[in-house]
This record gives C-alpha cells, structure tokens and sequence, in this order.
C-alpha cells in the first residue's frame, strides 16, 4: 500500500511483518516432515542403489544408473496460471552423465514405477531442466536461475489436480550422482484479464477524469481519502484531485490550494500523520500539512520545501517517486540527464557533485538533503514494504540499446549499475548489447572498483523476452522486465494494512508486488501497457511474475488501498507507441474481490501425520475451523475410517477470530503394522469453497529387530540379520540388507546383535515396544 500501512505499523516499531496468506499448493516443500506427502518414483534403477533421502530439511535423491524422484499430487483451479519455484544442487556431480529435472503432470493421473516420464508426453510438461552436457558444470541455485537446458516456470492448469515430480537420473552405470531439492513452492493466480472479462469473483468500475496526463496515486494513512495528480507543464492546469470510492459509482472533486506551486507533478505520497508530499520533474517538493484536526476530513496548506538546483539534477528524467520511509525521512527518486550514459552531443553525463541519478532522502521540513543510494538511471516509483524495506522500478535505456527494466531492493549505499551496467539475460548486469544512438558503442566503461548491485531475478512466465524478441539473449533467466516496457507504479497487496470491513483479494496475491507498466514510447514491437503481479523471493533475489491486468492504456500508477481493492490510474488511452490516444482523459480502474460474502472454510492445518507403536493408541489431536469469509459458516465434520474419530461433528462460526476446536481421536491399538490413511471432510455447501479436507495418516510401528514385522522377534528375524551379516568391516549394506543394520550405522555386523538381543522375545510373544529405543533413528 501506498505508505498508509507504515503508519500503524512501522513507525511503532514494529519491523517484522511476514507474508500472508500465500498458498503453497504443495504440502511438506522444504521437506521440514521428512517425505511426508511426497511418493517416491523409480523409472530405472541400474544398479539397485536408488534413494530419495532427507536430511536436514532438504531431500536428495541419488543412485548410479537411475532415473527416478519424488512425486506429489495437488488441487487447482482449471485455468489458472501455476508456477513452481524452489532450489537444488547437484554433487556429487558427473560430467556429460546426468540431469535434473522438474516437471507436472498436468492430469489427473501419478507417475508410475518403470514407466519414464518426458515432456509432451501424456499430459507431462518440463518446466525445468539442468544437467552436464555439452560442458556444463555443478549448480547450485534457485531453480529458475541455473535451468540453462530448459526454463519455463509455469503450466496455464488443465484439470482440478496436477502432480509435481522432481527427477534425477544418470547413465552411469558405475558412478554415483545425486541432486538435493528444497523449498519447493508451487502458486497459483487467475490468467491475465481485462476490465470486461475479469476473473471469476472480481468486478470493477471505471472513471474517465475531465484531464488527461494524471500521474500518481495515494491514500491518507489517516483519513483513507485517496488523491490522484496530474503532469501538467503549466501550474494553473495541474490537478490534485480527492477520489470518492465509497458510492455506486466513482466521483471526484478538485482540492484548491497548490496556486502556482506545482507544475509537472510526477510523484505523490503521505507521511504517518496524513500531510501529503508532491514531486515535480524539475526538483521542487510540496508539503501539504493537514490542519484539520478532524482525522476524517483533509484540509492542507501547501509550500514548498525542497528546491533541487536545475544543474545538479537530470532535467531529462527529472524527480519522480516519492515515499515516506520507516525512519521518518522522505525518500526521492533523482532520475538522470541521459538514457544511457552519454548525452546527445557525445560527452559522457558528469555525477560527480550531483544530485542525478540517484536516490535522494531529507527529513519531512526537507533539510538535510542527500544520497541513500546511486546508478539509477529513472526508478520512477518508489515504495515501502511492510518490512521496511524500499522497492523501485527501474526504466532502462532507449531504443537501440535493448536493455531490461529493472526491479530493485534499493538499500543504503548501493550503486545499480547506470549508466555501466543494465540487467538482462546474460548475468544480471551485462554490458553486451550495442546502443548505438549517439554512435557510440555500448555503455560507458565501468570504473575500477565499482561493483554495481544487480537487478532481481524474472522467473516468469510474463513481462520478459523470448527468442527472437528485443532483448533476448542466450535464454537464460531474466533480470527485470522486456525492455522499453517502462515499469512506472509499484505498491503492494498487505492485507495486515487493510480495514476490518475490507473484502481482499484471493490468499495468492497477498504480498505480491503490483506493478503498472506505461508501455513502449520507441518504435519498436509493442510491450507493456499492462499491470503485473509479482511474488517476490526474497532469498534469491527474484521474483515469478504473471500479467493481471491487461487491453489498457498508459497505466501509470497502481495503489493496494485500504479497503482491499487495487486502483490503477492511466495516464492516456493511448495503446501503442504511433496509435492514437496521446492525450485523452486519463481514468482510473478499481478492482474489487466479491466474493467474500459467502462464508469460506478456514482450516489450522490440511494434513496430520503420527505413528504409532504396535498394539498401542495413541493420544488425541486437534484442529480449529473458522470462517475466513463472511456471513455464517455451519459446518459438518465427517471421517471415513473406522479408527478415527472427531467431536464435535459440527459447529459453526461468524469470522475468522471465532475457531471452533475439533478434537480427533484415535482407536489404533487393532491395525496391522504399517502405515493407514484416512480423511477428515469439514463441509458447508454454502461455503465458497466447500468442501476441505483433512488428510490423517498413522504409521503402525514395530521394533527395528522385528523384520518380518509381524510383532514378534524370533529366529526368523535373525535369520535375515545373519545372512546380511557383512565380515568387511564398516562395509554399507546393499538396499535389500538395509533393515537388517539394527543399530544404524550404516553396516550390519557383530555390532547388530546386541539390539537384537535387547529385543528377542520368541516367535508369537510382542517384543518390548522401548527395546531399541536406544537405536531407534
């Protein structure tokens, strides 16, 4: 949101605001609970020496001779775009011999032991593909980022179920080889719409302003009125107007006051106590300081409080962005004087002694004017998370110098590459292209010493090139956006920030990153015009990113407001570089999410693992159903197995603070060894998303000794041990031998038959179930 949220929350010095909400698809990803939910999956194994381990919270699977991994089914909406995330190593690695890969089944179907699975084949899709071929070496990253064979992040979902597998193989036959996966993530959002055919669940209203060239978007902290300004070249024209979204329909009214202070208006944003701040390209900040002491009503009183010397700044992109930050200090975006370092006259542009190029902070009187960061070539917008953390979209250069528009974690002291280096498909921060404008070749050399801080990472599947499009190079991973797109509006979905009252937007897009993109103003192939989501990640430095609005104009500007609707303000209706439109009446977009007011089945979990000791119950557990909708939930719990129980089998709830516990019990003590499954089913058929369920699954234990696993330990047991007995000292069992390694360091020899004595018990006597407590794993 639009700072309002810092207001309430990082100024009180609270910094730790999480994600919310966010729906991983799949259970168990970063392998936290072992293999819990995951199956394993051999096509081939050559050598009878296939695993899929877990260790400390990551998954490997290895083998010589293999070809084979983990599987997991999972729902989702027909339709909807799915992308899948994570990370994986290889090691031991073995030239030119072996892969990685990730693909889905995008059917209802799982894969099936002895049977491969390939791309285009029955419903399989590879989205991800990594191996040593052709030279190529180890790797260890975020999967987009080191997927140099095959790279497609997402799959548009065919049916209600899909199944992720995660492969590896080899040709060995002789060597060893292995990949590890963890912090698996698989999302989903609707696919891209437009303002008359928005997805199921949205809806939304349009307003066409008497101006054209409105500019940027903000809401008060304090009294939630949102306003919208103009880029005008004369004062008397601009245009602050106070937006009414509370009616049937959208209304505005003119605020009075700015007289000549403001003319090309280009940023907009409030402090916590509800004073606005406008920029202007040529370097001038406005303060608007609200008298009224009515928190509902805005009345302002405009000066101006920063006045940049014109030969300090870079009039050509001027002063855009503004935002108020978590340390009370207002954060300036200085765009600079050329496109990509040399000006129309051949001279390199000077920064030396400047304010270009950078961005700039004062405090809220604006004294104390300086640099928190530089190598910004225009970050257009700039915007606050609920962390703390600053966030900018980058414009990149002009035609015939093909670089990325960039997404930047802007921090203290970092340089961004301009007018050096510029993101793209190569490293992140190349300098490979030819630009060509002035006829000079290529960006000024960069300066020793300098290390410039590269853009973040585009895992897709949108807003990016492809072969044979403007920018598109070796294919690898894409550090920004298409090139000439011009990102200009950022802010973010953080429902913590929004009113009790509010009706959000699906769990998905909570966090993401909203982004409006003005389109191309070069000839070249038209791109942008559009508004994007992202959901950022964080620990590797990138982002997936889907188009979620899309048939507009020059959308300029996007606000997540308080009342839990996104806003997007275009600039024009113009919607490609040489049509028509330049200066028609701009309008704003409102998306709202309707259906709230049905009730939603809110469950504290979605799965329950336990085990068991043979002949044995075991003690209760417990979850909590709560309405995340509104209206009134009233629920039936249900359980299909015999040895499972819930109480109370009903209840109901009118939000999502009223948590009705449900206790599950369990009746076990009769079941085999081995592992049974059952499901929990909360139902309501006037809940949205009716119904849930729980999966239960109890492991039936016995003792180690016990290998036949009929209870007992007898000379049957001892048989096995003793013909797996290995007189090679510290020699590893074959996989057939592997349960007969008693005490679990990994060989079976003299040392086995100790716990094995502990258990000895005699052929139809139940062996002690805390016999090898002492080796149990």
């Amino acid at each position: 949101m639009r700072f309002s949220g810092l207001a309430g929350v990082l100024l009180s010095g609270g910094l730790a605001c999480p994600i919310l909400g966010q729906v991983n698809l799949v259970s168990n990803g970063d392998f936290s609970d072992g293999l819990s939910h995951w199956s394993t999956w051999i096509s081939r194994d050559g050598q009878l020496d296939f695993a899929a381990a877990v260790g400390g919270g990551e998954l490997t699977v290895s083998g010589s001779d293999i070809n084979g991994g983990v599987y997991q089914q999972f729902d989702v909406t027909p339709g909807w775009v799915v992308t899948v995330t994570g990370r994986w190593r290889s090691g031991p690695t073995l030239p030119d011999a072996m892969w990685a890969e990730v693909l889905v089944i995008n059917a209802h179907r799982v894969p099936v032991d002895g049977v491969d699975e390939t791309d285009g084949n029955n419903s399989a899709v590879l989205l991800y593909k990594n191996d040593t071929f052709s030279g190529r070496g180890a790797w260890d990253d975020a999967i987009p980022k080191s997927a140099p064979v095959k790279y497609q992040a997402s799959f548009t979902a065919a049916t209600s179920k899909a199944t992720l597998i995660l492969k590896t193989g080899n040709t060995g036959p002789a060597t060893l080889t292995a990949t590890t996966f963890d912090d698996i993530e698989v999302h989903a959002v609707p696919p891209a719409a437009t303002m008359a055919g928005l997805p199921s669940g949205f809806a939304g209203r349009t307003y066409t302003f008497p101006v054209s060239n409105m500019v940027s978007i903000a809401q008060s902290p304090v009294s939630r009125n949102i306003y919208a300004i103009s880029n005008q070249a004369n004062a008397a024209d601009t245009r602050l107007y106070l937006i009414n979204v509370a009616g049937g329909s959208i209304t505005t009214s003119t605020v009075s006051g700015l007289g000549s202070l403001v003319d090309y208006a280009q940023g907009l944003t409030f402090d916590p106590v509800g004073n606005i701040y406008i920029s202007t390209q040529y370097g001038h900040i406005i303060k608007g300081v609200d008298a009224n002491p009515d928190p509902a009503v805005d009345s302002f009183s405009f000066s101006t409080i920063v006045v940049m010397p014109p030969l300090e700044i870079g009039t050509f992109h001027g002063v855009g962005g503004v935002a108020v930050g978590p340390d009370s200090l207002l954060y300036i975006n200085s765009g600079s004087e050329s496109h990509y370092g040399y000006l129309s006259n051949g001279s390199l542009e000077v920064f030396e002694g400047r304010l270009n190029a950078r961005i700039l902070r004062c405090e809220l009187d604006g004294s104390n004017l300086g640099e928190f960061c530089a190598g910004i070539r225009n970050t257009f917008d700039i915007t606050f998370r609920a962390d703390g953390k600053l966030f900018g979209v980058e414009n990149g250069p002009n035609t015939s110098c093909d670089y990325a528009e960039e997404f930047n974690l802007l921090e203290l002291g970092n340089h961004y590459g301009f007018p050096y280096k510029y993101g793209d498909d190569f490293s992140g921060s190349d300098s490979s292209y030819v630009c060509t404008s002035v006829g000079t070749a290529g960006p000024p050399p960069l300066p020793g010493g300098l290390v410039p801080t590269p853009a973040w990472a585009n895992y897709g599947p949108d807003a990016k090139p492809g072969p044979g499009q403007t920018g598109y190079g070796d294919g690898g991973v894409y550090y920004g956006f298409n090139p000439h797109s011009s990102p200009d509006g950022v802010d973010f979905y953080e429902p913590q920030f929004m009113g009790p009252a509010a009706i959000r937007f699906p769990a998905e897009f909570d966090g993401r990153a909203f982004v409006a993109r003005l389109g191309n103003i070069e000839n070249v192939p038209t791109v942008g015009f559009d508004v994007l989501s992202l959901r950022l990640d964080d620990a590797n430095e990138g982002f997936t990113c889907n188009r979620f609005l899309v048939g507009l104009g020059r959308a300029i500007d996007v606000l997540c407001a308080y009342n839990g609707r996104v806003y997007v303000l275009e600039y024009n209706q113009q919607t490609s570089a040489t049509g028509p439109g330049w200066g028609t009446p701009s309008k704003l977009y409102e998306i709202a999410y309707t259906i709230a007011t049905q009730p939603i089945i809110g469950l504290s979990t979605n799965a329950i693992t336990r085990s068991a000791d043979y002949t044995y119950n075991i003690s209760d557990d417990a979850f909590t159903v709560s309405n995340a909708g509104s209206g009134t939930l009233a629920f039936t719990v249900d359980d299909d197995e015999s040895w499972l129980s819930v109480d109370p089998s009903s209840g109901t709830s009118i939000g999502p603070a009223d948590m009705k516990t449900i206790t599950v019990s369990y009746a076990v003590a009769g079941l085999p060894i081995g592992p049974h499954t059952a499901t929990i089913t909360v139902s309501d058929p006037a809940a949205l998303n009716d119904p849930r369920m729980i999966a239960v699954t109890v492991t039936v234990r016995t003792v180690r000794p016990d290998i036949d696993q009929d209870g007992d330990v007898d000379v049957t047991d001892f048989a096995h041990v003793q013909a797996c007995y290995n007189d090679v000292l510290n020699a590893p069992p074959v996989p057939a031998c592997a349960d007969a390694d008693l005490d679990g360091n990994n060989t079976v020899d003299f040392r086995d038959v100790v716990p094995f004595l502990n258990c000895l018990s005699g052929a139809g006597i139940l062996a002690d179930r805390t016999c090898d407590d002492a080796y149990a794993p």
